[in-house]
């Protein structure tokens, strides 16, 4: 599984920048979310894993957020057995920190 690339950081400028003005007055929009290390080396350490797959979602809220599965050298998502455990080896990531409300000003992204 070969997948992303570099970008540059104007380039990286630009498409943010883009994205913040089409959707500029959306209340439901969502610039970004943060994900703490731990919980990112965690899927990157389930037995086969290769990358991270991030899904757009809506929760019971109405709210968007980032969903993370790791996903095996296949693509394939590695995912929980069961369908109610948070304990599982492989494990699905939510509950950043999201952005808006909670943005870094200082960020030049």
């Amino acid at each position: 599984m070969a997948a992303g690339g570099k970008i540059t950081r104007k380039q990286a400028r630009e498409w943010v920048a883009r994205y913040r003005k089409e959707n500029e007055g959306n209340p439901k929009v969502l610039y970004s979310e943060t994900f703490d290390k731990d919980l990112i080396q965690e899927l990157l350490n389930e037995p086969g894993c290769a990358g991270i797959r991030i899904f757009n979602s809506i929760d019971d809220e109405g709210q968007l957020q980032f969903i993370l599965v790791g996903v095996d050298k296949k693509g394939k998502n590695i995912l929980p057995a069961n369908d109610e455990s948070t304990t599982d080896a492989e494990l699905i990531v939510e509950w950043g920190q999201r952005c808006p409300p909670i943005c870094n000003d200082e960020n030049d992204l």
